[in-house]
């Protein structure tokens, strides 16, 4: 992060300024305490903050967003953005294949034989959720 500007963006109350202050501790973001009904992080950055940190290195908390879903991007394409998941995607039986409920799927069977990690399959699931299919004309 050194010697550029850095821009930290996700979900909402996943840890974003808190991973910064832990970082650079003397940029001092304000965060928020975990839910104890949801274990899950509040939504606490209301909006995008620029820090510097020294003469060449600055920092951009930003709010978090409730969904992502890139634009552009087909469901059956998303597995490609993704470095550990995409040296699965050719073996699998169908080359349409969503990594979600297809038979023969080999980014299923490695997320079982544990060469991808279930946390990182599980984010892939979760913005495969929000594509929404692209109109063909």
């Amino acid at each position: 992060m050194k010697n550029s500007t850095n821009l930290f963006c996700g979900q909402s109350g996943v840890g974003k300024s808190s991973l910064l202050n832990a970082l650079y501790p003397q940029l001092d973001f304000r965060v928020g305490e975990v839910s104890e009904t949801s274990n899950k992080g509040k939504h606490t950055t209301v909006a995008s903050v620029l820090q510097k940190v020294d003469n060449s290195t600055i920092i951009i908390d930003s709010p978090g967003i409730r969904e992502f879903a890139p634009f552009g991007i087909m469901r059956e394409d998303l597995s490609h953005h993704f470095s550990d998941i995409y040296p699965y995607v050719n073996n699998c039986k169908f080359n349409t294949c969503t990594h979600l409920h297809e038979p023969g799927c080999a980014v299923i069977e490695a997320v079982e034989n544990e060469f991808i990690s279930v946390e990182r399959y599980y984010s892939y699931l979760n913005i495969l959720e929000n594509i929404e299919d692209i109109p063909k004309y």
